[in-house]
């Protein structure tokens, strides 16, 4: 039995005072408004498309835990999801919630590292040093962002402050 229009935006309209109540009850509501607006076929559909990403982690006693999502991993240590992610692009953080732990996603080894463009950097002497990427140059050196990506973005050196002088370029 199909609806018309009518009925279909009344209880979208249902559905929202529902989920504004904010109590399990009304997100119990919602989600039986929802299957009856989009049907069986479709919840299925949208729920095969999830992807449960376990998260495995080992601390520096060497303990593992494994974790069945990326939020759960967060909860468990009270940071944002985000936190989570870079920990697990990062490798093994130095510093933070997660010093010295290996952090794995799907129980594969973390991310390689991506690969960016490689940097020149050029100082006042005439000593030239190439780094792997930018992100590499403001940690190595110290140079500000602003400092750095307008010598590169100007292709001239650098005209004042602690690096006057400078002169950093894509290769």
């Amino acid at each position: 039995m199909s609806m018309d229009r009518k009925q279909k935006k009344c209880l979208c309209v249902l559905r929202g005072k529902y989920m504004d109540l904010h109590t399990p009850e009304g997100d119990r509501m919602a989600a039986a408004i929802t299957k009856e607006l989009l049907g069986d076929e479709k919840i299925k559909k949208i729920q095969r498309g999830k992807r449960l990403r376990t998260v495995t982690l080992i601390d520096k006693h060497g303990n593992t835990k494994t974790y069945k999502s990326i939020s759960d991993c967060a909860r468990a240590f009270n940071v944002r999801r985000g936190d989570v992610l870079g920990a697990i692009n990062m490798g093994t953080p130095e510093t933070g919630v997660f010093e010295g732990c290996m952090i794995s996603l799907d129980g594969e080894a973390a991310k390689p590292k991506k690969k960016g463009r490689r940097v020149l950097a050029r100082s006042p002497e005439g000593e030239e040093h190439v780094f792997d990427s930018v992100s590499e140059v403001l940690h190595a050196l110290g140079v500000g962002n602003g400092v750095l990506y307008r010598s590169i973005k100007t292709k001239k050196e650098v005209s004042s402050g602690e690096f006057e002088g400078w002169r950093f370029e894509k290769c």
